[in-house]
């Protein structure tokens, strides 16, 4: 009888039904269960879960935050790439998420760096962070820039050496020199030197700072021998100009003693 029933339900099948059959039975169970956890996509929890944290990772500017009041003031997107943003207090480039740049904005730094913004709207330092790298001047100022929130004009920038008497431009200089050197000073109690990049700062800063030196040593040497050239002249005119009266003076009392004896002939003539 069992063999009976088994012959007419083997007949009933049909062969799609057949093949369906013998591919279920040579499935396992832990294929089975792989399959099962992998879903439609083919993507295993596993690797779904290390695209999720990519993509979290992997957090990038947004134009439209500029829109925020938050941001407005101090937030600029990055000129050449968009996946940056430059905050203009600091002077540094980011690339992070909204939360990222407002724990930026806490930090003490940038409250400090904002407060002197807010007190001198039109000393802004410049924005070094969009500058090309390979410049040992520009690395320099922006290593100073970011330590001292001061931007350092190059010699002869501000003032006109050209001119005649131009102790200002000197002491322009020597201002600027000076400024320069406080702010060394001030970059070397941040950095600790132990890394390689505090020491490539410090090696830059003292290597611009030695470049104003010899400028500034030059523009004295010129300015010094300036000076001797013109008291050289002025004694020189200070000098020809008593000879000169006394040849006059002396000029004068011959003409008095011609007119006198001529006063003498005459009367004796009479």
């Amino acid at each position: 009888m069992i063999t009976e029933l088994g012959t007419i339900v083997l007949s009933d099948l049909s062969d799609g039904k057949m093949d369906a059959m013998t591919t279920e039975a040579t499935v396992t169970p832990a294929k089975k269960r792989q399959a099962e956890e992998m879903g439609s996509e083919g993507i295993t929890p596993r690797e779904s879960w290390s695209e999720e944290r990519v993509r979290r990772a992997a957090k990038k500017f947004r134009v439209e935050w500029m829109n925020e009041t938050y941001f407005r003031d101090w937030l600029r997107p990055h000129p050449t790439d968009e996946t940056y943003c430059i905050c203009i207090a600091c002077d540094i480039k980011l690339r992070c998420g909204k939360s990222e740049l407002e724990k930026h904005a806490s930090g003490m730094k940038h409250c400090r760096k904002m407060d002197l913004m807010k007190e001198n709207p039109n000393n802004r330092p410049q924005l070094t962070a969009i500058l090309p790298e390979g410049s040992l001047s520009q690395a320099a100022e922006r290593v100073l820039c970011e330590e001292n929130g001061t931007f350092f004009v190059t010699a002869g920038e501000d003032f006109d050496a050209t001119a005649l008497n131009s102790v200002e431009a000197v002491t322009a200089t020597s201002t600027t020199d000076a400024i320069l050197s406080k702010a060394l000073i001030k970059l070397s109690k941040y950095l600790d030197g132990k890394s390689d990049a505090d020491k490539r700062k410090i090696q830059m800063a003292e290597t611009e700072h030695h470049r104003r030196m010899q400028v500034l040593n030059k523009e004295l040497e010129l300015r010094s021998i300036e000076v001797l050239i013109r008291q050289a002249e002025l004694q020189k005119l200070n000098n020809c100009a008593p000879v000169q009266g006394k040849h006059s003076n002396s000029k004068a009392s011959s003409v008095r003693d011609d007119i006198c004896d001529d006063e003498e002939e005459e009367d004796v003539g009479l």
